[in-house]
């Protein structure tokens, strides 16, 4: 069983579809994967490990516990049971990467036979030193994260929780935000649309529900993400201003999810409509227009 002893919780950046932890020139692929076993199997899966630093390094090998946040994403980690640990084996505790190099890992897993039907979070890291031990070193390490499901008695079961984003905005882009609750012993990666149409009931948009193929563990709540438009920092008028012109949309907006947990789940569907109205830009067109106005009237030449 796992361990309870939690010694370090860090946050992980959920980009391309993984979790990764990334620290200088070391990288890794993959930075997640999902493996299913059965008990009284063994399956082994490569990792490649990257030196992208300028002098030689020295990684070690360690694998971690992991619980993920239901709604940051942040990894929060945990010291696995000596009994878990020893599933997985490797050829090597430490491997050394000249600069530029790549090494592939072999990490050997195998399930005995009288373990549990149940679902696992492991994070697979290295870490590591420069070789040359003169001057200020700086410590660096990527994690891969393994999904590991043990066993085929395991049962899915879900549900949509909620949908939503704000009702009014002034400019893109607008936050569609889904809170699924799986309450199922599997990990779902639920996939699907959001599409938005206009009030014509033309489509406008199509986007990926879940753009960083964020996963659900079983007995978790999870809010996931979705943005229509780009991701700025606008801050006060004149940024907004900007904002309103460069991502210029204006109406109302029918937002439709059609998202599956599983693939072979029934599908949900949600509706929900935003509206969409840059007001400092027609606040600015009409003070233009009042201006123009009031300068035609002036210069107007009177008759006689």
């Amino acid at each position: 069983m796992l361990g309870t002893t939690k010694f370090i919780s860090c946050l992980f950046v959920l980009f391309m579809a993984t979790f990764v932890i990334e620290a200088h020139a070391a990288t890794i692929a993959p930075t997640a994967f999902d493996l299913k076993i059965l008990q009284g199997e063994t399956a082994e899966h490569i990792i490649v490990l990257g030196n992208e630093q300028q002098e030689a390094e020295t990684f070690s090998i360690e694998m971690y516990g992991v619980q993920v946040s239901e709604t940051t994403g942040e990894i929060e980690f945990y010291k696995l049971s000596d009994d878990v640990r020893s599933w997985f084996k490797t050829s090597e505790q430490e491997y050394l990467l000249e600069a530029g190099g790549l090494k592939e890992v072999s990490i050997n897993i195998s399930i005995p036979s009288s373990a549990e039907s149940q679902t696992l979070g492991v994070a697979i890291q290295f870490t590591g030193e420069p070789a040359n031990e003169e001057g200020i070193n700086v410590i660096s390490g990527v994690a891969s994260l393994l999904f590991l499901t043990i066993g085929s008695d395991l049962d899915n079961h879900a549900e949509l929780l909620d949908f939503s984003a704000d009702k009014y905005s002034s400019h893109l882009p607008i936050d569609f935000y889904t809170t699924i609750r799986n309450s199922g012993s599997s990990i779902s990666q639920p996939s699907g649309t959001i599409t938005i149409k206009n009030l014509f009931g033309s489509i406008t948009d199509v986007l990926d529900f879940n753009p960083n193929a964020n996963r659900v563990l079983a007995g978790q709540d999870r809010t996931i993400q979705a943005s229509w438009g780009e991701q700025s920092s606008a801050d006060g008028f004149v940024q907004n201003l900007s904002q309103e012109f460069s991502q210029f949309t204006i109406g109302i907006f029918t937002v439709e999810l059609n998202i599956q947990p599983w693939s072979d789940y029934s599908e949900w569907n949600s509706q929900i409509r935003v509206v969409v109205i840059p007001w400092r830009m027609l606040l600015v067109a009409l003070a233009l227009f009042i201006l123009l106005f009031s300068v035609l009237k002036v210069t107007r030449p009177k008759n006689r």
